[in-house]
């Protein structure tokens, strides 16, 4: 009910600072966008035709429903694609530690710039 004008509402206040990114990282961000509306929204809205029509206790129902969680976590998976890609290309690298750390002391995880070649 509301995911159309909510999604419409978050283009339009951050259109111009996704135009401002580079061209790479532009076309991923909205490449993500639109993977991510199509799930929510698009699939959404198939799911929601079908149920009504036929019920949610079938096949076909949780197909639809998988290829819109599939769509929406592709969307995501691409977004945070694009945001490593875009820290490594200003950085010159990004290396992400999980696990021990190498004085001993335990961490969840640690974030370190890469040395520049």
């Amino acid at each position: 009910m509301f995911g159309i004008p909510l999604a419409a509402i978050l283009v339009l206040a951050y259109w111009r600072f996704v135009l401002t990114l580079p061209r790479q990282t532009k076309r991923l961000v909205i490449a993500a966008g639109a993977l991510f509306v199509a799930g929510a929204l698009g699939a959404e809205m198939v799911a929601g035709l079908w149920e009504s029509r036929n019920g949610a206790d079938t096949h076909r129902y949780e197909l639809i429903a998988a290829a819109e969680e599939f769509l929406e976590m592709t969307g995501v998976l691409v977004f945070i694609y694009a945001l490593v890609a875009y820290i490594e290309s200003k950085l010159g690298g990004l290396t992400i530690v999980v696990g021990a750390r190498t004085d001993g002391e335990q961490s969840l995880a640690s974030i370190e710039e890469a040395s520049k070649p």
